[in-house]
């Protein structure tokens, strides 16, 4: 069978898109509407789809309007390069991109991307009952990519349970690129303030400062410890200021098994969630965590 045959995905949006593919195909083309959408965002949606190529479900997610503003195409641009560039069992990487028959059609780029069943965050809210063995399992695997991601020097910025996808052999995987970026070194250049989701954002960032480090996503991992063992979200306010009078700063040693009835775990894991969530430079690196994960 020659290489590069073309491969048409037919999609109900309406856009035809093409990809001259590297691998060996029948010559032919076929039509793979997608299934269902199984998830939104506010820089997409992703579709359930059947390769046909293998056959195999993947998920095909829809990046519209990349070149509305330079913003858009940076944060585009940021999550594609880490997609491809990044290869490990606990973060997401791209399988393929499909690219337009034109520049004229090219406003909105589609990534194909392992199927996920679900998120963190559904697992969280749903009634499914987690036992600590789940907690330990989902925790390690986060650190495990973070300490990934952190040893190449890139920072996460929106650790959240919505970007933690989990399929239904509880294996999880990072997802959601878009406000990465290289560790930034020179303490005197500035870092952008408006990133993370607000109920997972470390103090340093609420109080306006313009450097940070990837401790501020070690500080997202304890927000999410916590409310996997409470199923509730940590810390929450209706704004930035309230929300940070809410945390501690300095590192208290409230009783276990206080934390524990406030939290619904058990007294050696609330004690390891509470350090988890000291400010920095208190907090623990990802190295020392992810060794007694």
């Amino acid at each position: 069978m020659p290489n590069g045959d073309t491969v048409v995905f037919f999609l109900r949006i309406g856009a035809m898109y093409e990809r001259k593919s590297g691998w060996s195909l029948p010559q032919l083309t076929i039509s793979a509407p997608p299934d269902r959408p199984i998830g939104y965002g506010a820089f997409g949606v992703v579709w359930s789809v059947t390769d046909p190529r293998d056959g195999k479900r993947v998920a095909l997610k829809k990046m519209p309007n990349v070149f509305q503003n330079l913003v858009s195409c940076k944060r585009v641009f940021r999550e594609l390069k880490m997609l491809c560039f990044f290869k490990h069992d606990n973060v997401l990487s791209a399988l393929d991109i499909l690219q337009p028959p034109h520049i004229d059609y090219f406003e909105e780029i589609y990534v194909v991307t392992e199927l996920m069943q679900s998120d963190l965050h559904k697992i969280i809210v749903s009634p499914q009952p987690l036992s600590s063995d789940h907690v330990k399992v989902f925790l390690y695997q986060i650190l495990r990519g973070l300490k990934y991601l952190h040893s190449a020097g890139i920072l996460h910025r929106d650790i959240k349970p919505g970007n933690l996808l989990v399929n239904s052999n509880c294996v999880l995987k990072i997802c959601d690129f878009g406000l990465a970026r290289v560790e930034e070194l020179d303490e005197s250049r500035h870092m952008t303030q408006e990133v993370v989701t607000q109920y997972y954002r470390a103090p340093e960032i609420l109080m306006g400062s313009r450097h940070y480090s990837n401790a501020i996503d070690i500080w997202s991992v304890g927000c999410i410890f916590a409310e996997l063992l409470g199923r509730r979200i940590l810390f929450q306010a209706q704004n930035p200021h309230n929300l940070c009078r809410t945390m501690p700063l300095r590192p208290v040693k409230p009783k276990a098994f206080t934390i524990s009835s406030l939290l619904g775990g058990t007294p050696k894991a609330c004690t390891g969630w509470h350090n988890l969530c000291w400010a920095e430079p208190l907090r623990p690196a990802k190295t020392a965590i992810h060794r007694h994960a």
